[in-house]
């Protein structure tokens, strides 16, 4: 898509982590893999190599941020610019995020890899450079942890409803 724009003499290209929010879209609710074993009661959970997969994500209040700021801020001609929170959590860590938040205690396993089924499930880490997000166009906010622990709220509160949303076809 980036080269069929190179004729344009102004244009932001931003290209966004795996996106989060309070949204009720399947393309936000990866997080929702750990609230929902929460509710349906389930305890065990595989952890490939630990839980140690990084898949960078980005708030979606950040994504609205940085497309507000690239309209006043960003240079002009062709410009990219990765769109991310500044630090990410590993599965894991996102796991034991939920469980305290959720009160919950995890059955942690160790499993193969193609014995696991989660969001993450990649072998190397995909992480990007937000410096220029920060740097150029000025976005710092919110605070990734913060952002996290209001997803999982809000996906608590709305169980329900997402329950409902994916498991239509």
């Amino acid at each position: 898509m980036e080269d069929a724009l190179c004729g344009a003499k102004h244009i932001t290209i931003l290209r966004p982590g795996a996106i989060y929010g309070p949204q009720l879209h399947r393309a936000v609710l990866r997080e929702w893999y750990l609230v929902e074993r929460v509710a349906r009661g389930q305890r065990a959970l595989g952890l490939p190599a630990g839980g140690g997969q990084l898949f960078h994500r980005v708030a979606l209040d950040r994504v609205g941020r940085a497309i507000a700021a690239s309209l006043e801020y960003a240079p002009t001609g062709r410009w990219a610019v990765n769109v991310a929170d500044p630090q990410d959590l590993t599965f894991g860590a996102l796991a034991a995020l939920v469980a305290g938040r959720l009160s919950w205690d995890w059955e942690a396993e160790d499993v193969a890899w193609e014995d696991s089924d989660h969001p993450w499930n990649v072998r190397h880490p995909v992480l990007v450079d937000t410096s220029r997000l920060r740097d150029v166009l000025g976005v710092a906010t919110p605070e990734p942890r913060q952002a996290t622990e209001e997803q999982i709220d809000w996906l608590w509160q709305h169980r329900d409803d997402i329950a409902a949303f994916m498991s239509e076809d």
